[in-house]
């Protein structure tokens, strides 16, 4: 069980790095971050939203309390993956889905369904990326 204070501080970051994943990429800059708080590049953006995920993720299964607020969170990702597809962090919300559904009582089944028809079957060409999530599932 984490320190009330640390469990804050950890979800106050992870909130912040999110918000700066949904700003758009400053162009033409080398830096992690510019002035308006986005992140320059976007494979770091995914990097860093796909451990977020994991970090929330491992909060709420430590302490259920805040799941609640984060599921809420994951869901808004999720739903931005429509536009901007990433398999990773589209498994990560997944798995999130999956560890607290019950929690909230949210039936996941359609997002599954959206992941294996509209994302697996079309965007994963790579056997790494589609053995990457198949195994997780199998895990859990």
């Amino acid at each position: 069980m984490l320190e009330s204070w640390l469990q804050e501080t950890i979800i106050t970051y992870c909130t912040r790095v999110i918000e700066q994943s949904a700003l758009p990429p400053v162009k033409d800059s080398d830096s992690i971050s510019s002035t308006r708080g986005a992140i320059a590049n976007p494979e770091l953006a995914d990097a860093a939203l796909y451990e977020v995920i994991r970090i929330l993720d491992l909060i709420c299964l430590l302490d259920p309390n805040p799941v609640p607020q984060m599921f809420e969170i994951v869901k808004k990702i999720h739903s931005r993956m429509a536009s901007k597809p990433n398999g990773f962090i589209y498994l990560a919300c997944l798995q999130f889905f999956l560890h607290h559904s019950e929690i909230v009582v949210y039936d996941a089944d359609q997002a599954f369904r959206n992941f294996f028809d509209q994302f697996l079957s079309k965007q994963c060409m790579s056997i790494t990326t589609t053995h990457t999530p198949l195994d997780s599932f199998i895990t859990h």
